[in-house]
């Protein structure tokens, strides 16, 4: 399913960022997927890459299994002697409310009530690493959409983010396209010719390839797109994102990116 769409600031079409429905739109479907439909087969070398993002973002991790090593025998020890012990309390049974019914639990103030859209966005936002990075640019949260969760138009410096309710996005989900796309904007805002070379040739990525690509393009495999997930991978303190251009950089290289480009 398209998530998330950025108009081109070079030009007059629209580059989708994320992907869209619209024929003039950049697509990159893969964040989406682990929402509501299956997962688009991605290429060996980075399925690693994806499962790693979706463990630490978007679905909760497996169990964890310790082995410990098998203990030696030992002779057996003197059984202690039985103490006496005092009869345990009964346990008394919770108070029942007047009229036998219990209060229903409070509503996720997140995801109802009055402009629960921007309280849950503006909590996103701020539990990113920098989020001051957004003071230079318009965000806005808005109700949910089905085919899109965020898009971000480069002209206008302005980011859109479909908040969907807690049950259909979750936290994790949502800070990653939120970070995605003031990805774009910081790419649009600070980065040159020059700069975005040195971005290719740093992330080994092939000289003189398209930034943006081309309309219908998934954003995943543009270098605007591997920005954006690199981006996201440092605001969101993760150990993956989604790019299918290069692997994800490990702590110290994205420490030294984020230093150089962001």
């Amino acid at each position: 399913m398209d998530i998330l769409r950025t108009h081109d600031a070079w030009q007059p079409r629209l580059r989708p960022s994320w992907i869209g429905a619209s024929a003039l739109t950049v697509l990159s479907a893969a964040v989406v997927a682990a929402v509501s439909l299956p997962p688009i087969p991605r290429p060996a070398a980075t399925a690693a890459l994806a499962s790693s993002v979706a463990a630490s973002d978007v679905v909760a991790p497996a169990p964890l299994v310790l082995s410990f090593p098998t203990p030696v025998a030992a002779a057996p020890a003197a059984l202690p002697r039985p103490r006496a012990t005092s009869a345990p309390r009964p346990a008394q049974a919770a108070p029942t409310p007047v009229g036998g019914r219990r209060p229903a639990a409070p509503p996720d103030s997140r995801c109802s009530g009055d402009g629960w859209q921007q309280r849950r966005g503006a909590a996103a936002l701020a539990s990113l690493q920098r989020p001051a990075d957004a003071q230079s640019f318009r965000i806005e949260f808005l109700p949910g959409r089905s085919d899109v969760l965020g898009l971000a138009y480069l002209q206008e410096r302005r980011v859109e983010i479909f908040v969907r309710s807690c049950a259909e996005l979750s936290d994790g989900l949502l800070r990653h396209a939120l970070a995605h796309e003031i990805g774009h904007l910081v790419d649009d805002s600070r980065m040159t010719t020059s700069r975005r070379t040195q971005w290719l040739s740093t992330r080994g990525i092939a000289p003189g390839t398209p930034w943006f690509g081309c309309n219908g393009c998934r954003d995943f495999r543009t270098p605007a797109g591997d920005f954006a997930e690199v981006y996201a991978q440092w605001q969101r303190g993760s150990t993956g994102n989604l790019s299918e251009l290069a692997p994800a950089p490990a702590a110290s290289a994205l420490d030294q990116l984020a230093a150089q480009f962001f």
